[in-house]
């Protein structure tokens, strides 16, 4: 998980989605959700990245500004539905404190 995030800290999360054809479903607070584009082409074919549509949830820490990103399930519509999916169904207002 941290040398995920170390790549996508180095890359940039912008051309990381720009280059998968990620898009913006969804922004809740510091929680974007995308989706994620199925096939990667070869010139004219297409070929299935995963069998299921694609969505991540990017997540910024507000104290640190680091930014994560984990996969969810194709059936999550909203970001925060994703994390709180993230947290195990808890929901980010009933955080005690978030840091």
């Amino acid at each position: 998980a941290e040398l995920r995030r170390l790549l996508i800290q180095q890359v940039g999360y912008g051309k990381i989605m720009n280059a998968l054809h990620g898009e913006l479903l969804d922004t809740w607070r510091e929680y974007n959700l995308w989706e994620v584009e199925n096939k990667v082409y070869s010139g004219q074919k297409g070929y299935s990245i995963d069998v299921e549509p694609i969505k991540i949830v990017k997540m910024t820490c507000p104290s640190t500004g680091l930014i994560h990103a984990h996969r969810v399930p194709p059936n999550i519509e909203t970001a925060r539905e994703a994390i709180k999916w993230v947290n195990n169904e808890v929901d980010a207002d009933s955080f005690e404190k978030e840091t």
